[in-house]
C-alpha cells in the first residue's frame, strides 16, 4: 500500500506543484503493529539488535516496474536477532534509516516470530510494491 505522504507528494509532482525528489537510499522496516495510510498508530521492531536495511534506490535492487508492480532484485537482510523481536506482521519502506516518511507498507499473510539468532531477509521478488486503481 502507497502511503499517504508517497500519493500525495507523487500527485504534486506530476501535476506541476512540487518537484519530488527520488531518495538515493531507501530503507526497510518491520512491524510489530501496522500502521493506517498515513504512518500513523503502528509499532516498528525496537530492540538493540534490530535496524532497518538500507537498500540503494537503484536498477540494480529493484527490477523495472511491469503490471504496476515494482520488485526487489536483490537479498534484503537483516541483521541477526540477538534478542526475541517479537512476532512481525509486516514490512514498510523509508525515506530515513531511523525517522522519515513511511512511504510503502503491507501486512505479511502470516507473522513471522522472530526469536534470538534469528534472521529475516527477503529473497528477490518477495517484496511487490503495487499501484492499483
Amino acid at each position: 500500500m502507497i502511503s499517504s505522504y508517497l500519493a500525495e507528494a507523487l500527485l504534486d509532482h506530476v501535476f506541476g506543484d512540487t518537484a519530488y525528489t527520488t531518495p538515493s537510499t531507501v530503507y526497510v522496516g518491520l512491524f510489530l503493529v501496522m500502521p493506517d495510510a498515513d504512518g500513523v498508530g503502528g509499532t516498528e521492531v525496537a530492540t538493540a539488535s534490530y535496524a532497518r536495511v538500507a537498500v540503494t534506490n537503484d536498477g540494480t535492487n529493484w527490477a523495472v516496474a511491469a503490471s504496476r508492480q515494482k520488485l526487489n532484485d536483490t537479498d534484503v537482510t537483516f541483521a541477526q536477532a540477538a534478542e526475541d523481536w517479537g512476532s512481525v506482521v509486516g514490512a514498510g519502506i523509508f525515506d530515513d534509516p531511523t525517522a522519515g516518511n513511511l512511504m510503502v507498507f503491507d501486512d505479511f499473510d502470516s507473522p513471522i516470530d522472530v526469536f534470538t539468532n534469528g534472521i529475516v531477509s527477503f529473497i528477490p521478488g518477495q517484496i511487490a510494491i503495487t499501484v492499483t486503481n
